[in-house]
């Protein structure tokens, strides 16, 4: 997902701080790229919406364990022996009829696992919030390109200003934001 700056938020950036030239406004924009941040056009946030996903190839992926273990012993054994030969054949320049056993509900039920895990990850690190990520990110930023102090935490403080103008949120609810964000 690409993050983009407007003029306006450039140029509330650079009165500022002085720091923000052209190329930090860029790496900021690189650095939030990652940060799901929700964009003006968007109806809801990134990073709920891919929490979202997350959970329904979980869930997909339990209803297709069930069903493939409802399959009888050699129905599951050739679908197992067919993944394994298209799955070995992905690896070697020559068309393979080797048989290489692949369990596939074990194959599916991971992916299951592997998306829970990382939704629960999600959730864990940056909160149920879908702002929490955004500015975990912000501060991560602040420190290695400003270096100075997140604080004072209030609509003075120029952390503040600078996640209110990024975020494009009022300074009042950017202040919570941080203080609930920073009180975990």
């Amino acid at each position: 997902m690409e993050f983009s700056l407007g003029k306006h938020q450039k140029d509330e950036l650079k009165k500022l701080n002085q720091s923000f030239d052209d190329e930090l406004i860029a790496s900021l924009e690189w650095h939030m790229s990652a940060a799901y941040i929700k964009q003006p056009n968007e109806k809801t946030t990134p990073l709920l919406e891919s929490r979202d996903k997350l959970e329904a190839v979980s869930e997909t992926a339990a209803k297709l364990t069930k069903q493939m273990s409802s399959l009888t012993f050699d129905d599951y054994y050739r679908l197992s022996e067919i993944m394994g030969i298209h799955y070995s054949g992905k690896f070697s320049e020559e068309f393979s009829t080797q048989r290489k056993h692949i369990d596939a509900i074990d194959l599916v039920a991971s992916i299951g696992r592997a998306a829970s895990s990382f939704n629960h990850d999600s959730i864990e690190a940056y909160g149920s919030r879908s702002n929490d990520k955004a500015i975990s990110w912000l501060i991560d930023f602040w420190d290695e390109n400003i270096k100075k102090s997140l604080y004072p935490i209030s609509e003075k403080g120029e952390f503040v200003r600078f996640t209110a103008i990024v975020l494009e949120k009022d300074l009042d609810v950017v202040r919570k934001a941080l203080s609930r964000y920073l009180a975990r």
